[in-house]
């Protein structure tokens, strides 16, 4: 019976949600380890290269059923860019900055989410979300100036870590407008704050409705094609003096391209999907910030980082925006 399979498949979906957190909680950390042996856009290739490579079947089948329209190669190219290609940024700001910086500035992305949602889609705003933000945002900005106060960490100068606290937060930032962008150019829906911006932009909407795991596939090769000219220039020493020696890089570096690659891609990204197919929304939401909370011990375990106290006031100004953006959004739900 569908009515007692509902509470079990919940479970699972919960389950799927904590599991792809958990591991994309862990990806900062493991690529804060590798980049000791791997320069950031070539270890950036290496993990767009496995995951296309394991992908590249689903692909081929895929596109022979379904045929990509000429009109949506700009939006799909797009997508590559703010979903793949950007995450150069993050890699190359974790080479300057600690896994804890970086990963408490993520939490930004979540409430910055929440927002748009609501007002591209909702029309109105609930109070609390919009406090909720403001406080966030104040927490944020106080972790990525926080080096002047706390000084070097873990051998780190201050100007490294502010530099890295800066593209960080470049990176959510763009990802936020990869998510509202995605949705836009997918959606049906049609209200009047989201017709606005789709005519400022000047985007059109997708001419016909790809399976998500597709649309995320494709983007993934994108980010494949945009990195290799990055890697390349590396490798010769334009991108900075940065040496690389395939035959030297240890097991461990190994075990983490294959684990970013792997768990923090194609595993995390699959789990996710299903969940969200399977789950509810609001579950999604409170478990997506359980990542940041695990990459906490294992950026300890890993890399031995452990964070100031002006990085936990930091942390908790964060936590608090964070909760009152979640009330208001939980509240806004109820009412509906």
């Amino acid at each position: 019976m569908p009515i007692k399979k509902l509470p079990n498949t919940l479970l699972l979906a919960n389950i799927a949600f904590l599991t792809a957190n958990l591991l994309w909680g862990a990806t900062g950390p493991v690529i804060k380890f590798t980049l000791n042996q791997i320069p950031p856009f070539t270890l950036l290739f290496l993990r767009l290269l496995i995951v296309c490579t394991l992908l590249l079947p689903y692909v081929i089948v895929k596109l022979t059923e379904i045929k990509i329209s000429k009109k949506d190669y700009l939006n799909f190219f797009l997508l590559g860019l703010l979903a793949q290609s950007s995450l150069a940024v993050i890699f190359v700001a974790l080479k300057f900055t600690s896994v804890l910086d970086t990963t408490i500035i993520s939490v930004i992305t979540g409430a910055l989410i929440v927002y748009a949602g609501h007002y591209f889609y909702k029309e109105k705003v609930h109070k609390l979300v919009s406090y909720g933000l403001i406080i966030t945002i104040v927490g944020t900005i106080f972790v990525v100036l926080e080096p002047f106060l706390s000084g070097s960490l873990n051998h780190v100068p201050i100007t490294e870590r502010l530099i890295g606290n800066i593209l960080a937060l470049i990176y959510n930032l763009t990802w936020v407008v990869f998510v509202v962008w995605s949705k836009m150019i997918s959606s049906k829906e049609t209200s009047g704050n989201l017709k606005k911006a789709i005519k400022l932009i000047k985007i059109r909407p997708m001419s016909k409705t790809y399976p998500s795991v597709l649309v995320a596939a494709i983007t993934m090769y994108v980010g494949l094609a945009t990195t290799i000219p990055l890697a390349i220039l590396e490798n010769f020493g334009k991108l900075g003096n940065y040496s690389f020696n395939i035959s030297q890089i240890s097991v461990g570096t190994i075990a983490g391209v294959f684990y970013l690659a792997i768990c923090g891609s194609i595993t995390a990204f699959t789990l996710n999907q299903w969940a969200s197919a399977h789950g509810k929304i609001s579950d999604s939401a409170i478990l997506s910030y359980l990542g940041p909370v695990f990459a906490f011990p294992v950026a300890f375990l890993l890399l031995g980082e452990l964070p100031t106290p002006y990085l936990l006031i930091g942390a908790s100004i964060v936590a608090i925006g964070v909760i009152i953006a979640e009330a208001g959004n939980s509240g806004k739900a109820k009412s509906r």
